[in-house]
């Protein structure tokens, strides 16, 4: 998958995010696509787990998105670990932080991408977006 090896070389190359002094317009939106991108086309292909990694990779990564692109991964990420039908698991620990919240399974991160969204959208930061709550009411209905 050639989105996927473009990010690769793209994060080899700036494994710290790309410095604001090298950021080409262009190729900061080629990378925040390729990144957007990559989840949806392992969704399509039907490789569950791939998705999921790449969500995850997405999110921690610092590939220097723009807020609304960011917000859209997250969304994105929550909608597919609430309705997907697949067990995620809790993130590997090497991309734990000391001391974090560790998500136990599909349902809490949904819900804990779902609040970072809300947050977000309170801040101003990001634009609001009704959905977030009926997701979010969903998920809680869920765990009662």
């Amino acid at each position: 998958m050639s989105v996927k090896v473009f990010l690769i070389f793209v994060e080899k190359i700036f494994y710290h995010g790309i410095p604001d002094v090298l950021v080409d317009n262009k190729l900061q939106e080629t990378v925040s696509h390729a990144v957007e991108l990559l989840p949806k086309l392992w969704k399509q292909a039907g490789c569950d787990h791939e998705a999921m990694s790449a969500y995850r990779r997405a999110l921690l990564s610092q590939w220097n998105l723009e807020n609304d692109c960011y917000a859209r991964i997250q969304m994105g990420f929550a909608v597919f670990l609430l309705y997907g039908g697949v067990e995620a698991g809790p993130p590997s620990l090497a991309v734990q932080i000391d001391g974090s919240y560790v998500p136990r399974n599909n349902l809490e991160e949904a819900i804990l991408l779902l609040m970072i969204l809300m947050r977000k959208s309170y801040l101003g930061k990001i634009e609001w977006d009704p959905s977030v709550v009926e997701h979010l009411t969903f998920a809680l209905s869920l765990c009662s």
